[in-house]
């Protein structure tokens, strides 16, 4: 079985196609049936302020020495790219966001199925959907790996819940991914 891609990102703001970036971006691999097998993580310098340090907790420091999208976006693309889906908490947000980062260096990120563990837990907050269904939340909220694990475990005890969930997908194959010419920065 081919892996779920579970994203989260962590920005300046809500608008991804206005100004807001990107400033910390995560994946977490699942295949279905045996759990995670990967992970990604990287802060991104979003060459502006970085927003709301009270939600994210970032600060202006931790940027200092973070790559920019371009040096990650090679990277974050081959991890994605043997993935049948995109899955998230408000995916279209994080998806929303990838695209406009992708865009900005003049890459079209392809198109992925996409399942969205909010809808899926019948709404609210990730914490909030955790502790509905019986899964403990380690981590800080509005960290990027912390929420892409946490929608992971949510993610996983929703296939098992909902054992048709796959197939609601339709017959998947991991999108193909354009070739980068974008500079690839170590994670």
């Amino acid at each position: 079985m081919k892996p779920l891609a579970v994203i989260d990102v962590e920005t300046t703001g809500l608008n991804p196609y206005r100004h807001d970036r990107v400033v910390e971006v995560a994946a977490v691999l699942v295949v279905p049936g045996h759990g995670i097998s990967a992970e990604l993580v990287t802060l991104v310098n979003p060459e502006r302020d970085i927003g709301p340090t009270s939600v994210h907790g970032l600060t202006a420091s931790d940027m200092i020495n973070a790559p920019r999208f371009a040096q990650i976006a090679g990277h974050l693309a081959e991890f994605l790219c043997g993935s049948i889906a995109l899955v998230g908490h408000n995916v279209r947000f994080d998806v929303s966001f990838l695209q406009s980062e992708y865009g900005r260096i003049g890459v079209e990120m392809p198109r992925y199925a996409s399942l969205d563990t909010m809808a899926l837990a019948g709404g609210g907050t990730l914490s909030a959907c955790c502790t509905e269904h019986g899964i403990e939340y380690h981590g800080k909220a509005h960290a990027a790996l912390h929420d892409a694990r946490a929608a992971a475990n949510l993610l996983q005890r929703m296939l098992l819940q909902i054992p048709d969930l796959l197939n609601r997908l339709g017959p998947c194959a991991p999108p193909t991914w354009p070739v980068l010419h974008t500079p690839r920065g170590s994670l």
